[in-house]
Order: C-alpha cells, then structure tokens, then sequence
C-alpha cells in the first residue's frame, strides 16, 4: 500500500514523500521513505529518509512560517528479535538539508496510530512544532478487573510541544472517561494555541466536540455535531478542518450509519454522510447531507464567500472485491450546502490522494489513476480556484 504526505515550501515547490506500507507480517516492502520536490514542472527526486527500525505505516506533513518543511511518521511496530511498539519520529527539511530524527513520544506512551488520522502536527510562527497523535496510556483498573485484563486501556488523544528547550510535558486532550475519540483534527486559535475537534459514539448518537488550550489547560468541550441512527451506533471516523479564511470557521465530517432504504419494511444498507459544520458568533450549526457515500475528502479552499471540497466516493465492488477507479469529484459549497458539482479527474483510486493549498490560494493536488490492475500512475495537478 501506498501511502504519502505533501506540503508546498516558501518558494513555491511541492515536498511529495512517498512510502510503502506493508499490508501483512509476511510483505516485505522498501523501509525508506521517498522525497520529491516538484518545481517548474519538474520532479526531482531527493535522498530517501530513512527509517529508525521498520517501516512507516503513516506520514504527515506541514511547512512552517519559518520556510522548515517538517515530516512526522509512525512506524510499525514488530516482535522480532523482540517486542517493539508503534512509534512516532520527526524530522525537519531546511535549506537542502534534513535535520537530526527525533524521537516524539515520552516513555509512559503506548500510541494507537494506525493510519494518518491518527496524528498530527501544526508547525507555528515561534518555530516550534505541536504534535498530536492517539494514545492508550489511559488505564482504568475496574474495567481491567471486569474484563480479566482484556479491556482496562482507553485511547484518548494526546499533545507535546517542541521548542529549543526540548519536549514539553505530554497533554490528555480530553477529559479521563471509558470513552474513545473515533478521529480528530487541529485548528490554530487566537490565542496562539490550537483547538481539537474530536468524535464520540454513545449509544445511538455520534458526537464531535471541541476542545481548546486557555491557561495551560485544556477546557470544557463544546458540541460542534451528531448524527443518530435507531439501526445501530453511527461513528464519525473523518474529519478535516477547512483551511485558513477570513470566514467562519469550517470542519468537514463524515457520519457512517445504517439507514432504511425501503420504508415499512426492515431493509437497510450503511451510509458514509458528508456535512459541513460553521461556527459563526460562537455557535456551530451544520448544512444538510453533500454525499451518501464518501471515501475520502479533501479541503482545496475556502473563503468569505464560498469552499471547494473534493472527495472521493466508494465504488462499487466487482469480482473478488476489486474496487473500480473512481472520479474525483469536487462540490462547492455555499453555507454548508452544495451549490455545485463537478468532476476533476475521470479516474483515481480510493484513498491515494493528497491536496494542500499555498497561502497565495494555490491547490497542489497528487492522485493515483490506476493504467492496469496492479499499475498506477501517480499524477500532480496545480491550480486555482478561478482556474480549477
């Protein structure tokens, strides 16, 4: 499996790194992670990164305002020669040149990533760097008790800062509970700290919630959303933060539920739903349903007046479940609704996309569009929203 991460520099140029994941014990892949930096229309492809112990199973990445391009990534955790947990490095581009690997997490850490929304990291003015990931260091002895030691961990979301002093101590986002934050994202604040939204399931409801940093302290959190289903509990498992604007403040989430496809009788079939959710004055409140069946989505911009959003729809399954190439698809949206769709690619494959956006407006977006079977052909758009 291929997975990537990208970020544009200063300058202009697209930092694309590339890495094989292996999708079982016995697949051997490349350790390394590739670097390509795409400029004037041209790709040039940098020393690979290498790895501390196994391979990456997950990358992110962000450019700060001080031009270093950092590149967090998890790698898999192993048994031989002995026992080695999931583990998170970050490292820093500048100036042609890769910085030291660091090692981000504390020695009480037992990380829960398993793919690229399980982390994150803000790079900020100040030149230090946030970083966030799911962990289940969160112990509860009754429940350990009850279960015969098969249930005692909780995962709940986690916070470490690095400055020149070093690491800052690790932070629980949410409040201690035997709950489970399904998915998350980061937004910067005014205070120049961040805010977390964050999903719940309880019962028949699906919850996001933001949390935010005041004091040195992370608060109460505040609804954003929920979804309900009377069939079985609805998840929320994505959500993406809609980049920076001079509007309110916009997050993208996907509710997966059961609905009834036929009324009066028990037929069903599960939903992947696609709303926006504002803050305006405080006060969040979501736009109806965009898509029924989202795979992946995408912020590509936003502004006062309107956002662009591209997402990818499941396919339909053929034989031996081999999924078909599906269309990139990308809505605009007016106040959390769709006034528009259009189709950006003819073909890619489900979850092999990545777009990020300059702070001049510009999209950089890389896809796969699969030519055969077992071939695919990683491709790069540049654009804006007046010419996308």
């Amino acid at each position: 499996m291929c997975i990537m991460a990208l970020s544009p520099d200063p300058t202009g140029s697209i930092h694309v790194f590339l890495a094989q994941r292996p999708l079982g014990t016995e697949i051997r892949v490349e350790k390394g992670i590739r670097h390509l930096v795409i400029s004037g229309g041209e790709v040039q492809e940098l020393t690979t990164i290498s790895v501390q112990n196994s391979p990456a199973i997950a990358l992110r990445a962000t450019t700060a305002a001080t031009g270093e391009v950092h590149l967090l990534w998890a790698e898999q955790e192993y048994w031989a020669p002995s026992y080695h947990e999931n583990a998170l490095y970050l490292q820093s581009y500048y100036d042609g040149g890769w910085g030291r690997r660091i090692a981000v997490l504390d020695e009480q850490a037992q990380p829960f990533v398993l793919d690229q929304d399980d982390f994150d990291l803000m790079g900020n003015s100040d030149g230090s760097i946030d970083v966030f990931w799911q962990d289940v260091r969160e112990y509860h002895f009754l429940v350990d008790l009850i279960t015969m030691g098969h249930g005692g961990n909780y995962a709940k979301t986690y916070h470490r800062r690095l400055t020149t002093d070093g690491w800052t101590p690790v932070e629980r986002i949410q409040r201690r509970g035997t709950f489970e934050p399904l998915a998350f994202g980061v937004v910067p604040n005014r205070n120049g700290s961040h805010d977390v939204i964050w999903s719940r399931t309880s019962g028949s409801t699906a919850t996001m919630m933001q949390s935010s940093r005041s004091g040195g302290q992370w608060s109460a959190e505040q609804t954003v959303a929920s979804c309900n289903s009377l069939l079985s509990q609805p998840h929320v498992f994505t959500i993406r933060i809609g980049p920076e604007a001079g509007g309110p403040l916009e997050v993208a989430w996907v509710c997966s539920r059961y609905e009834t496809t036929e009324p009066g009788t028990k037929k069903n079939d599960l939903f992947a739903n696609l709303h926006v959710s504002r803050l305006l004055d405080g006060v969040w409140t979501s736009g109806p349903i965009l898509s029924r069946n989202v795979a992946s989505v995408h912020w590509l911009s936003r502004d006062a007046s309107q956002s662009l959003i591209l997402i990818q729809e499941y396919s339909p399954r053929t034989r031996f479940w081999r999924p078909t190439p599906v269309p990139l698809m990308v809505k605009t949206v007016v106040r959390g609704q769709c006034v528009q769709s259009s189709v950006l690619a003819d073909h890619s494959v489900e979850g092999s996309v990545e777009a990020a956006i300059e702070g001049n407006g510009t999209i950089h977006l890389v896809y796969a569009d699969p030519v055969s079977d077992s071939t695919v052909i990683m491709k790069y758009r540049r654009g804006t929203v007046a010419g996308k």
